[in-house]
C-alpha cells in the first residue's frame, strides 16, 4: 500500500513513523514546531527523511553538547533532548551526484560553528553580582486589610527621632539630627561663599542654584537661572491662576492652594505641636516649630 511522506511529500511506502513518540520528538525538536498526529493527517515518513532527522538530531545535540563545554569545562553535560536511540539506518539509494555533494555541503556548516564558537566572548560577570540584595517581606493581607501600602512603605523606611519622636526618611535623618544639635557640618567649599547646612542634600542644592556655570533662560520673560528645578517652579508663574480667593483676590493654579489659603483669613488652626503647644493651619508647617 502506497502513501506520501509528511515532509518531503514524495510517494512512499505507508507506514506509522510519526506515531512512535521518540522519532516524533526529535523532528519537533529539529523543526521546532508542533506536529499534529491526529486521525485525519498523514503519519507517514519515507526512508530519506527518516535518515535525515537522525542526523541533524545527532548532530543538534553533539553542537549542544559542545557548546556546554565551551562555557563550563567543569561541567558535566548530560544527553540533552530526549532519550536518543542511535538507530543505524541504510542510506537510501540515490544519485551518486547528491551523495558527493552532501559532505561537501556539511563540513562548511561544521566549520561555520566551530568559528563562531571560537569567537565569542566569555561571558562577563555582572557588576552587581557581590552587592547585598535587600531581603524581600511581602505585606501580609491582616496589614494590606487595614492598611495602604503607601503608608505601609512610609513606616517601613521611616526613621523614628530619639529627640522628638517624628518620622523622616532614613537618608534625611541625619540633617534632621543636625538641626536639633544646631550644627551644620556641609560648608560650601567655593571661595567666598560661607553659606553652611545641615545636611548634604541642601548643600547640593545651594551649589546647582547658585555657583553653577548653566545659563538657562525662561522662554516667556527671558530671566535666566542656573538651575532647571529653579526654572521649572519660575515658569509656574507664568501658568494661567483660574481660582481666586473671594477675601484678597488672591489668585493660584490649584484648588487645594486656595482652599489652604483660606485656613490663613479664618485662622483655623487644627494642627497642634505635642511639645510646645503651638498650633498651625497646616500640617506642613510643622518645621517653623523648631
Amino acid at each position: 500500500m502506497s502513501g506520501t511522506c509528511r515532509f518531503c511529500l514524495e510517494p512512499c511506502e505507508s507506514n506509522d513513523r510519526l506515531i512512535e513518540r521518540n522519532f516524533r520528538e526529535k523532528a519537533q525538536d529539529i523543526f521546532v514546531l508542533q506536529i499534529n498526529i491526529a486521525k485525519k493527517n498523514n503519519a507517514a515518513v519515507c526512508d530519506s527523511c527518516r535518515s535525515q532527522v537522525e542526523r541533524f538530531y545527532l548532530f543538534k545535540r553533539k553542537c549542544r553538547q559542545q557548546e556546554e563545554l565551551r562555557r563550563d569545562p567543569k561541567a558535566t553535560v548530560l544527553s540533552m533532548g530526549f532519550a536518543v536511540q542511535e538507530v543505524k539506518v541504510a542510506p537510501p539509494p540515490a544519485d551518486p551526484e547528491q551523495e558527493t555533494k552532501e559532505p561537501a555541503e556539511l563540513e562548511p556548516e561544521n566549520m561555520e560553528v566551530e568559528e563562531k564558537t571560537e569567537k565569542r566572548s566569555p561571558r562577563t560577570k555582572r557588576r552587581n553580582r557581590g552587592r547585598k540584595v535587600r531581603a524581600w517581606n511581602p505585606f501580609t493581607k491582616e496589614q494590606l486589610a487595614t492598611t495602604s501600602r503607601a503608608v505601609l512603605y512610609k513606616e517601613r523606611y521611616n526613621k523614628i527621632c530619639e529627640l522628638c519622636g517624628k518620622s523622616r526618611p532614613a537618608n534625611q535623618m541625619e540633617e534632621h539630627m543636625n538641626k536639633h544639635r544646631g550644627v551644620q557640618p556641609y560648608a560650601c567649599e567655593v571661595l567666598g561663599c560661607v553659606a553652611k547646612f545641615y545636611g548634604a542634600a541642601g548643600l547640593k542644592g545651594h551649589v546647582k542654584r547658585t555657583h553653577s556655570d548653566d545659563q538657562l533662560p525662561c522662554p516667556e520673560c527671558g530671566k535666566v537661572f542656573t538651575c532647571e528645578t529653579t526654572l521649572a517652579n519660575h515658569r509656574k508663574s507664568h501658568a494661567e491662576k483660574p481660582y481666586a480667593c473671594e477675601i484678597c483676590n488672591l489668585r493660584v493654579r490649584v484648588k487645594s492652594t486656595l482652599r489652604q489659603h483660606m485656613l490663613v483669613h479664618t485662622q483655623q488652626r487644627d494642627h497642634v505641636c505635642k511639645f510646645c503647644g503651638k498650633a498651625f493651619y497646616a500640617n506642613d508647617r510643622f518645621g517653623w516649630c523648631f
